[in-house]
């Protein structure tokens, strides 16, 4: 019986996104796969402070890293919640201008809303979003964030405590993590060449045939992954696949990376992402356990480089080293038309960007290999698995682009060129237009959505906080009591009274894990 199977895998370029696909396929097809690594010597990575979203941890688990090991290892920090500051009108408006973004449990409790024996009846509850758009309606104006999550508290006080059921992501080195993969994947038998790419061959198919690296080295696969950021020199350059610019919708195309001093001793680390509405774009703020990380994503519509850098320079003040030669990133924002071409498939920023508002990066390689897994293919290629794949993870990339972009089209700010032009000229995805006119009509935007990265809770807590209320709420809870949901948030109130006393905060139980060592055994 002739064997088709796939029995080599050639990755193009290192970094987080090619050595995550490797520790991840080598984890998924053991030594029944050869895999190879081809990295450049000097092809400086983009890795700086990275933020992430709770999928890694699952990510990490299956790859087979040990917390405790790899976050001593990168100089990681966890993170329960993004902060958002000076999105909705600015810091001349004379209001606090700041709202959290938690991570929620997924999936949400269901309240039920109705006396017996309806509250029998499957699929009749509702959520916390449910019950707030009611209060909204009925004239309250209370944030959502707060209602229905501890973690702003808890955040507020820098209080942190991971347990096993507790949703959290992570902060760390991102040149650090691929450091750790890297090392942990070779351990493995993931082979690992460093030399330059000078040339790929297609065959008459218009196939990947071969690589050629600068020192005559010829490598050949059944199965290529390009890993090689925004060059994406195997599926865009050789492969032609072009690009679908989304800069009409996201026009910030350039970035400012810096480090600054984080105090832990005396300030405490925050469990947080900080993003900070800056001039012409925003600002982020990572804490790692020795160090923030820290930039400027803008657009070069309405400031420079130089004035961006110092811009933010301006902001951390002293924190910030004169002497730190600053990081100055060019970006591409949108997609490949598609991400698996023939036998080539698009990992990372290869493939496409979305600014890291909502900390997707790692997570969209996370679902790009995991999807790539469960439609792993033989060496005839059927192209129903290639459409598919592209059909998934096109969708997640739309769903993370209307979520980022939402965030500015409900803005309020007026008073810098790039804020006008956010507020009146920024074109509007369809998808997005149709999801806030639901949002206003009392419908959140994904309750009906088989699969979705971000949840209604998720967008409750980002409109809520940019004060983009619903006008009213869905007809059926006039019909409801609101027992249930008052004593769920009554419930809500006392835990997070319960956790500010109990939780130590962030930087004891962080440095008590940095401190104490691999775990033994």
């Amino acid at each position: 019986m002739d064997d088709s199977r796939v029995r080599s895998v050639l990755i193009v370029g290192g970094g987080t996104a090619g050595w995550m696909a490797a520790a991840y396929l080598n984890r998924a097809l053991g030594r029944d796969v050869t895999i190879t690594l081809l990295e450049s010597p000097t092809v400086g990575r983009i890795g700086v402070g990275e933020a992430t979203i709770p999928t890694l941890r699952d990510t990490l688990r299956f790859i087979g890293a040990e917390e405790r090991d790899w976050m001593r290892s990168v100089g990681a920090t966890f993170k329960s919640a993004i902060k958002y500051r000076n999105w909705r009108v600015g810091p001349d408006a004379g209001v606090v201008d700041e709202f959290y973004h938690p991570f929620f449990p997924r999936p949400e409790p269901l309240i039920q809303p109705y006396p017996e024996p309806h509250s029998q009846v499957p699929g009749d509850g509702f959520t916390s979003v449910h019950y707030w758009m009611k209060r909204v309606a009925e004239g309250k104006r209370e944030g959502f964030d707060r209602l229905a999550s501890p973690n702003p508290a808890l955040c507020d006080e820098r209080r942190f405590q991971a347990t096993p059921e507790d949703r959290y992501a992570y902060h760390m080195d991102a040149a650090l993590l691929a450091d750790y993969l890297g090392k942990l994947a070779r351990a493995r038998g993931v082979r690992h060449v460093l030399d330059h790419l000078a040339d790929v061959k297609l065959d008459d198919r218009g196939f990947i045939e071969s690589v050629k690296t600068s020192s005559g080295q010829v490598l050949t696969a059944d199965l290529y992954l390009d890993c090689t950021g925004f060059r994406s020199l195997l599926l865009g350059k050789a492969m032609g696949e072009p690009f679908l610019d989304d800069r009409k919708h996201l026009p910030n195309d350039r970035a400012v990376a810096l480090s600054a001093r984080n105090h832990a001793e005396t300030r405490g680390i925050p469990p947080y992402t900080l993003a900070h509405a800056m001039r012409s774009g925003w600002s982020w703020h990572i804490p790692l356990f020795h160090r923030f990380g820290t930039g400027y994503v803008y657009s070069t519509q309405f400031i420079s480089p130089e004035e961006a850098e110092k811009e933010m320079r301006q902001l951390l003040g002293p924190d910030c080293d004169e002497s730190e030669v600053a990081n100055h990133i060019q970006i591409r924002v949108g997609r490949t038309r598609r991400q698996w071409v023939k036998n080539c498939v698009g990992v990372g920023l290869a493939g496409m960007f979305i600014e890291p508002l909502e900390s997707t990066g790692i997570f969209m390689t996370e679902f790009q290999i995991s999807t790539l897994t469960t439609f792993f293919p033989d060496r005839t290629f059927p192209d129903a698995l290639a459409k598919r794949y592209n059909e998934l993870v096109e969708d997640v990339y739309l769903q993370i682009r209307d979520f980022v972009v939402m965030h500015y089209v409900t803005t309020q700010r007026e008073d810098t060129p790039y804020w006008r032009f956010i507020r009146h000229d920024l074109q509007i995805p369809d998808t997005l237009a149709d999801a806030l006119q639901a949002w206003k009509n009392g419908i959140p935007p994904t309750d009906y959505r088989h699969f979705a990265i971000f949840r209604s809770n998720n967008w409750a807590a980002v409109l809520s906080g940019m004060h983009y209320h619903p006008n009213r709420c869905s007809p059926i809870l006039r019909h409801s009591s609101d027992d249930a949901a008052e004593a769920r948030f009554a419930k809500l109130a006392e835990e997070r009274g319960r956790l500010l006393e109990s939780t130590p905060k962030h930087y004891d139980f962080i440095r008590s894990l940095h401190e104490r060592g691999p775990k033994e055994g």
